[in-house]
């Protein structure tokens, strides 16, 4: 039996896919970093010809020098980035919450205030 996909998985695909179309170097397209104020990266929105991409890592941690990869434990997800479209049509409200992390915890980010900040010109923000 196959299984059709959600909106939200199908959406997710065209995203990865507009992500990966940047190339190597992604950070050359970046419109906004976001950090937290032990400044840990949170979450990234990149300019791609399709519109802007959100990029995060929800289940990012620290490592220390030691630390062995951990996929064993978290089934080999932990890694995985959360990519979507910042701007949303299929009728989704423009707060939509994006999952993020970093090194201090999970988080939840706003589509309006990222949205906020590249139309103010920010290339930075920093939450907490």
């Amino acid at each position: 039996m196959t299984r059709t996909p959600t909106v939200h998985a199908l959406r997710q695909q065209s995203a990865t896919e507009a992500y990966r179309a940047l190339g190597s170097s992604p950070s050359e397209k970046v419109l906004l970093a976001v950090h937290c104020a032990d400044a840990h990266h949170v979450a990234a929105v990149y300019d791609t010809p399709a519109g802007p991409i959100y990029v995060s890592v929800p289940w990012a941690h620290g490592h220390g020098s030691r630390d062995r990869h951990d996929a064993a434990h978290h089934g080999g997800h932990r890694d995985e980035p959360w990519i979507d479209w910042l701007r949303l049509a299929d009728g989704v409200g423009p707060d939509d919450p994006l999952p993020a992390g970093c090194e201090c915890g999970k988080r939840i980010l706003s589509r309006r205030l990222l949205q906020q900040a590249i139309d103010a010109g920010d290339r930075r923000i920093v939450i907490d």
